[in-house]
C-alpha cells in the first residue's frame, strides 16, 4: 500500500470516529472513561483557596506566573452561578493566569476534550491548549504562544484574540460574539502511521459550527492536562463550564 493510500485510509478512520459535526457526546469506536470533569454544579460561589477550584473528578489547578498570586492578577476570579469566572486586571507583562484540568490518569492513544465558554466582550484574549504537562510543580502559567513550564508537546491550541478564533495556524471564519455561549470539542487519535486531531467550535446561540482537522505535528503524546489561560492585554471576563476529558479505557 502506497503512502497516498495510507493517508486516505487514516483520514477515513478519523472521520468515522470523530464525525463531521458537533457531537455533544464522545465519538463511537472507543470504550471511553471520563478522567476529569468540572461542571461547578452545586459548587459554592467564591474565589476558593487560590490554588484549586472544584472538580467532580480529576483536579482543576490554578496557573500563575512565578511570584504572582491569584488575588493579584484575577481578584474577582471564582465560581459564580454554576460557572467559573476568569476575570483579569488587563495589565501587560506577567499577569496572565488560568486553570489546568488534570485527569486522574493520562489519556493515551486517543482523547476527547470538551468545554463551554462565554465571553463578556468581543475583544477577549484567551487560549485553550492540550499538552502533555500534568499536575505538580509544573502548574505555571504560559505566556501567549509559549508552552507551559516543563512541556514537551502542545498538541492542539484554540486561540481567541480581538474577536478572532484560531486553531493552531488556522483562523476560523467564525467570530467571537459577546455574551454568546460557545461549545468546544477536541478529538485526538493515534492511527497507524498518522496522528490526527479534530476541533469543532459551535456558537450555541446561532447554531453555527466550524471544524478544523489536521495532523499532530509532534505526534500524539499522553494527554496530561488541558490549560485555559486568560492572557494579558485586555481586561475582560470569561466564563467556562462543563469541562471534561475522556480517554480510552485501559
Amino acid at each position: 500500500m502506497g503512502c497516498a493510500a495510507v493517508a486516505i485510509l487514516c483520514a477515513g478512520a478519523f472521520t468515522d470516529r470523530f464525525g463531521s459535526g458537533l457531537r455533544g457526546a464522545p465519538p463511537a469506536g472507543f470504550d471511553w472513561i471520563e478522567r476529569a470533569r468540572a461542571t461547578f454544579d452545586g459548587a459554592s460561589d467564591g474565589a476558593g483557596d487560590g490554588v484549586t477550584f472544584p472538580a467532580e473528578s480529576g483536579r482543576l489547578a490554578v496557573l500563575l506566573r512565578p511570584g504572582k498570586a491569584l488575588k493579584e492578577v484575577g481578584p474577582t476570579t471564582g465560581v459564580t452561578g454554576g460557572r467559573l469566572l476568569l476575570s483579569d486586571v488587563g495589565t501587560a507583562g506577567d499577569s496572565a493566569f488560568g486553570v489546568r484540568l488534570v485527569p486522574t490518569a493520562e489519556a493515551t492513544g486517543a482523547a476527547f476534550v470538551s468545554l463551554d465558554f462565554t465571553s463578556v466582550c468581543e475583544w477577549n484574549r484567551f487560549s485553550v491548549r492540550l499538552t502533555d504537562v500534568g499536575d505538580g510543580a509544573t502548574t505555571e502559567c504560559a505566556a501567549w504562544g509559549d508552552l507551559p513550564a516543563g512541556a514537551t508537546t502542545q498538541m492542539v491550541g484554540l486561540y481567541v484574540e480581538g474577536g478572532s478564533l484560531r486553531v493552531n495556524a488556522t483562523t476560523l471564519k467564525m467570530r467571537l460574539a459577546k455574551q454568546a455561549r460557545f461549545r468546544v470539542e477536541i478529538g485526538l487519535v493515534s492511527l497507524v502511521g498518522r496522528d490526527v486531531y479534530e476541533v469543532a467550535v459551535a456558537n450555541l446561540e446561532t447554531g453555527e459550527i466550524e471544524r478544523v482537522t489536521g495532523d499532530l505535528a509532534g505526534g500524539f503524546k499522553p494527554l496530561r492536562g488541558v490549560d485555559i489561560i486568560k492572557h494579558t492585554g485586555h481586561a475582560d471576563d470569561l466564563y467556562i463550564d462543563n469541562l471534561s476529558i475522556l480517554a480510552p479505557a485501559k
